[in-house]
């Protein structure tokens, strides 16, 4: 089995990929949507066909933070893109279905609130309806990101697009988080 990635670091070679390619990527992603095999597309080249390929679950991750990954902004740098997926991909990692609400869907428009560490997603409307069965639950000693073992955190709420999300990260994600807050996202 192929490593799956997890850190921003492990996202990184995969945001450069898809910003580089990102007109075959939308193609293959088009022929994918229509049940055509992806390997056989002449006109999508090598490297985009390897990206679908080999990191469908990174755009997966993308549609979780509802952010099409045919229209990946041009503003985003390597590592904002990387910061994201890893986010989106923590999010589907760490909140099981059934802890999220109907409305918790990569289509709705509703804002949603997500606690990585108490693995809850719901809409306000859902909330007090859903908060006291979810309640909040023991955390792992791992960080909401990268899913690693450590015995300090920093909490962070940061909204990206209607999705405001609460998350415990460790020291190594945080420094890549400030590192984005203060413009180095080269």
């Amino acid at each position: 089995m192929a490593n799956v990635p997890v850190t921003p670091a492990d996202y990184l070679p995969i945001a450069r990929k898809m910003l580089e390619n990102r007109e075959e990527i939308a193609a293959a992603l088009d022929l994918a949507h229509e049940e055509r095999d992806v390997g056989d597309a002449d006109h999508a080249d090598a490297a985009a066909r390897e990206a679908v390929i080999s990191h469908k679950r990174a755009v997966d991750d993308l549609k979780t933070l509802r952010i099409d990954p045919v229209q990946v902004a041009t503003d985003l740098t390597p590592r904002s893109l990387a910061w994201r997926l890893a986010v989106a991909g923590s999010i589907s990692r760490r909140i099981p279905e059934d802890r999220r609400c109907e409305h918790a869907q990569a289509s709705a428009r509703r804002p949603l609130l997500a606690s990585l560490s108490s693995r809850w997603m719901f809409c306000r409307e859902c909330a007090p309806r859903l908060a006291p069965r979810f309640g909040l639950t023991v955390d792992d000693d791992r960080c909401d990101v990268c899913d690693r073992p450590a015995i300090q955190f920093s909490e962070f709420w940061t909204t990206i697009g209607p999705l405001h999300l609460t998350r415990n990260i460790c020291g190594l994600c945080r420094h890549w988080f400030e590192g984005l807050q203060r413009g180095g996202n080269h």
